[in-house]
């Protein structure tokens, strides 16, 4: 009997007390669910009794949550799955709750109660990222003009627009999406039955209940059942490409922050002051974001390593071991995406300044060496030749491109003496930003058109995969709201004596 447990404090401390502490925070729902799909199954296979069945779901109905998810760890029970037969056993005596557990093991309970829990943290993760994707796409939006100098290598590039660059995050949060939605198929599957490893001789139904418990079908194989965590790596994996993507958009908007950029400037609810200097204006809640995406990250790889070279079976290793890891990944991911979407979702941009820089930069030279191409009949390559020249000219120089012809016209001569000449007024539209995104026409170009269509794309590919959400949340509602409803008529027949 599970009364004759008597662990050491020390393992009290370090294991069973903190494994408990989070299965009554984070799984004790999930296992009464699973209590009651499988009490319904036992008698429906006729394993036990229908007064033993409809005894056991009234036991399990009066189980107190509220006292179960806030109660001390017990040292007289290995954990709370010792503890809740303990309860059941009480109530109705070990004749009846002792029958509960017919074919259950905590190998199988342990390893659905990690896929019921999952599958609606992956749910909530791809809601909060459609939620980001939301304000990428308004802002987006709103700045389809906005040009901006974007970056390559740490150096100035070419002129874009800041609705191009955020298309461009959205583009990667829809692809962290389709790979958040991708895993759920692999992880919906119902390890019950699987007992200990080998299944069992009872006449069981597992497909009923995977049903009842909202799973798509079964992990089939009752060895792989409790022994694989390949789901759970899965996730992590999916997650660090999320966190890794979330944190270059970071890392972009903290140079942006800063005040020699000054391309943006946060909402005050999330800047504070210093201490001593009354100049600063930190802009802190990006640095928090930046923090959770990096703690996440080293949890997640924390997570992986433990898979590695451990026995293929059920092995704490890769179950119980790395929940308070998987948890806190979970938290922190959720935080991050929080935070960063009311961040963009308040913060102003600096367009005015944007666009000056863009206008005062070399960053249109590549259009200047198109029209070259286009317009004197130079090769490319030739055209690239002047066009260096002229960048090296202004530069010495110290002046603005715009008032430099006669830098590209010495340039030009020295390269293609017999050639014709742009024109001043060629010349000055090839330096244009604005003109240099607009006649980036090509699909999926920062020209306003262009970035139009991606935002209408994009609206619908959101529109879409919260209908999936919603779909999967409404399945797994159902299953729930099933087992309370079969429940509950069960209890009813025996309350009316039926």
């Amino acid at each position: 009997m599970a009364t004759k447990f008597a662990p050491n404090e020390v393992y009290v401390k370090h294991v069973l007390e903190p494994s408990f502490n989070r299965h009554r925070h984070r799984f004790l729902k999930p296992i009464l669910g699973i209590h009651r799909a499988h009490t319904l199954m036992l008698g429906k296979q006729k394993i036990i009794s229908l007064e033993q069945t409809q005894a056991l779901l009234q036991s399990l109905a009066r189980l107190d949550l509220a006292r179960y998810s806030t109660r001390a760890y017990d040292p007289q029970f290995e954990d709370l799955y010792f503890m809740l037969e303990h309860a059941l056993m009480e109530d109705l005596g070990p004749d009846v709750a002792g029958n509960v557990h017919i074919a259950f093991s905590r190998n199988d309970m342990d390893a659905t109660m990690f896929r019921m829990s999952l599958r609606d943290d992956v749910l909530g993760l791809v809601s909060l990222v459609l939620a980001l994707r939301g304000v990428v796409t308004r802002v987006a939006a709103d700045h389809s003009h906005t040009v901006m100098l974007a970056h390559t290598h740490n150096q100035q590039a070419q002129p874009t627009t800041l609705a191009h660059y955020l298309m461009a995050v959205e583009q990667q949060l829809n692809r962290d999406t389709e790979r958040l939605l991708g895993v759920l198929p692999r992880l919906n599957l119902s390890p019950m039955g699987a007992c200990a490893l080998a299944g069992t001789g009872f006449p069981i139904d597992r497909d009923y209940v995977a049903g009842l418990l909202g799973f798509n079908g079964l992990v089939i194989n009752t060895y792989d059942a409790v022994s694989t965590a390949d789901y759970t790596a899965e996730i992590v994996a999916v997650l660090q490409v999320l966190l890794t993507g979330l944190s270059r958009v970071v890392c972009d908007l903290m140079f942006w922050v800063s005040n020699e950029v000054n391309a943006l400037e946060l909402d005050r609810s999330f800047v504070q002051v210093s201490s001593i200097m009354p100049n600063k204006r930190n802009p802190v809640a990006l640095e928090h974001v930046r923090s959770m995406l990096g703690r996440a990250l080293g949890r997640a790889q924390g997570v992986m390593t433990a898979f590695h070279n451990v026995p293929y079976g059920d092995i704490n290793d890769t179950a119980d071991n790395i929940q308070g890891d998987v948890e806190e990944i979970l938290g922190q991911t959720q935080g991050a995406l929080q935070l960063l979407t009311q961040i963009l979702d308040t913060a102003r941009v600096n367009t005015e300044l944007l666009r000056q820089r863009s206008s005062n930069s070399l960053a249109t030279a590549t259009e200047l060496a198109d029209m070259l191409t286009r317009e004197c009949q130079l090769s490319f390559r030739q055209a690239h030749g002047v066009v260096s020249g002229f960048v090296d000219g202004v530069t010495q120089a110290g002046t603005t491109p715009a008032q430099c012809y006669t830098h590209y016209v010495k340039a030009s001569q020295a390269v293609a003496k017999e050639r014709m000449l742009l024109t001043p007024e060629q010349f000055a539209a090839a330096l244009d930003p604005q003109s240099f995104v607009a006649k980036r026409t090509v699909a999926g170009g920062p020209a306003p058109e262009q970035v139009l269509k991606q935002i209408v794309q994009s609206q619908t590919a959101q529109a879409q995969a919260q209908q999936e959400v919603f779909a999967w949340r409404e399945r797994l509602d159902s299953a729930q709201e099933r087992v309370a409803r079969w429940s509950e008529e069960l209890a009813q027949l025996s309350r009316q004596g039926g």
